[in-house]
């Protein structure tokens, strides 16, 4: 339901990192008599997913057909592609405000010493920003185990 969303919003912003992904819509669960209720609801589900297929077709550019032709194993788009294709209308780099400005800290205790994790307010900056441990021996064998992650973020003594 995400990409029908984004489909359905004015300006069609997407991330450097994002990925848009339509798909057909699939149903589980349905129950109800044949030749009854369970007919009426499975002709509104194919009625409404025709209707957003529509929109979203509309909206890229192309034909109800060709879209459901594109979806018909998964369309995956980076946000790049997704520009291209005329599914997104702008990459976009997302800031909070000054409301959500800062940092906060949590305690996490491993094999190697506790370790302060420091991780941004902004609901946008989703990872780890510094890792701050009891040494910088310990903060060493962290970087070790856990690979490039100190591409990401900064070791602080």
């Amino acid at each position: 339901m995400g990409y029908q969303t984004v489909q359905n919003l004015g300006k069609r912003y997407i991330l450097p990192s994002g990925i848009l992904m339509s798909h057909r819509a699939y149903v589980s669960g349905l129950s109800g008599e044949i030749g009854g209720e369970l007919d009426a609801i499975v002709e509104l589900l194919k009625n409404h997913t025709e209707d957003l297929d529509k929109i979203a077709a509309k909206r890229v550019g192309i034909t109800f057909e060709e879209y459901q032709t594109l979806i018909r194993d998964e369309l995956w788009m980076t946000g790049e592609q997704a520009v291209s294709m005329n599914h997104a209308d702008e990459i976009v780099l997302a800031n909070c405000d000054t409301s959500l400005s800062g940092t906060y800290f949590e305690t996490v205790r491993t094999f190697f010493g506790d370790f302060n994790l420091e991780f941004s307010k902004c609901p946008v900056v989703t990872g780890i920003i510094s890792i701050r441990g009891a040494n910088y021996a310990q903060q060493k064998q962290v970087r070790e185990y856990y690979g490039n992650l100190s591409k990401y973020v900064t070791m602080e003594r």
